[in-house]
């Protein structure tokens, strides 16, 4: 079965999407669908990327099976290693998407982290 593997919830601060929604589309398309919530241990800006992962379980364990995958999308940064080890260790997410979402303490989201710098200097 096709999975879409990165789809955000109401767990995640950036999304307002109900299971029940996505998992009725998922239905609709015959594929199946892995939630990975955003949790980022040391954000910047004023939106805190975190959640708790044993009322995710709670909430959408009873879901899980075989059109359902719980995971998470965590923010790698050096400062952050130890905390999210203890993070996953929390509950048993079926997959973990790594990500870099700050560079240098700020948000690559916002155009101004990347003002007078050349694209080829942020990807390095």
């Amino acid at each position: 079965m096709l999975f879409d593997s990165h789809m955000h919830t109401e767990f995640s601060v950036d999304s307002e999407m109900r299971a029940s929604d996505a998992l009725a589309r998922c239905r609709e398309l015959g594929i199946g669908c892995v939630f990975t919530e955003h949790y980022d241990f040391f954000p910047e800006d004023d939106m805190p990327f975190s959640f708790s992962p044993e009322d995710y379980w709670a909430a959408y364990e009873p879901l899980r099976g075989d059109r359902l995958r719980l995971g998470v999308e965590i923010g790698m940064t050096p400062e952050s290693r130890e905390a999210n080890r203890a993070f996953l260790a929390r509950v048993p997410f079926d997959q973990v998407i790594g990500s870099i979402h700050f560079l240098e303490g700020k948000d690559i989201y916002y155009p101004e982290t990347y003002e007078g710098r050349e694209k080829e200097d942020i990807y390095r």
